[in-house]
């Protein structure tokens, strides 16, 4: 049996809060941001929360499999796997002969998975933006890779995130 699917995570956090919603949606429309997000998720598996899916945060078109985590067990979308739990779409995702998973929201998918998280991709704006959903603390992971990209008077930077190693 194989094992168990390397998790990644993938988010766009703004300011020094790491707001990543407001009022369901994100608070940003940023093309090199969309773009990067687009090819990340290419033919891979990605997990998403119920209301990140629903509110349509990303353009999933990308990803090869689609795993949503729901409560709900009537809940139903063509196309996509309906998990019930991490566990159960962990499970799902090595059904599917999965070796890597891409979190890419909401807000209590990251919380979930980030311990067990191995590799984050981050992309960060450089500005304070109001919002209601943040992107957890992730203090036990070192920057494997940086880039900047000036847009207008902000900045946005592509960063890779490692777990860091036990000492």
């Amino acid at each position: 049996m194989s094992s168990e699917p390397k998790i990644l995570m993938l988010a766009t956090i703004a300011g020094e809060d790491r707001v990543i919603s407001k009022d369901g949606a994100l608070p940003w429309r940023i093309p090199e941001d969309e773009k990067h997000f687009s090819s990340t998720i290419k033919n891979q598996t990605v997990i998403i929360g119920r209301k990140a899916f629903e509110a349509n945060v990303r353009d999933l078109k990308n990803a090869r499999h689609k795993i949503v985590l729901t409560q709900n067990i009537n809940l139903f979308y063509e196309g996509v796997i309906t998990a019930y739990s991490p566990e159960d779409a962990l499970q799902k995702a090595q059904e599917l002969g999965s070796k890597e998973v891409v979190v890419v929201g909401g807000g209590l998918s990251f919380a979930t998975f980030l311990p067990q998280t191995t590799t984050l991709y981050l992309t960060v704006i450089d500005q304070d933006l109001a919002g209601d959903i943040t992107f957890p603390e992730c203090n036990n992971f070192e920057i494997v890779s940086e880039e900047e990209k000036k847009l207008g008077r902000n900045t946005i930077t592509f960063t890779e995130l490692e777990r860091k190693k036990a000492a």
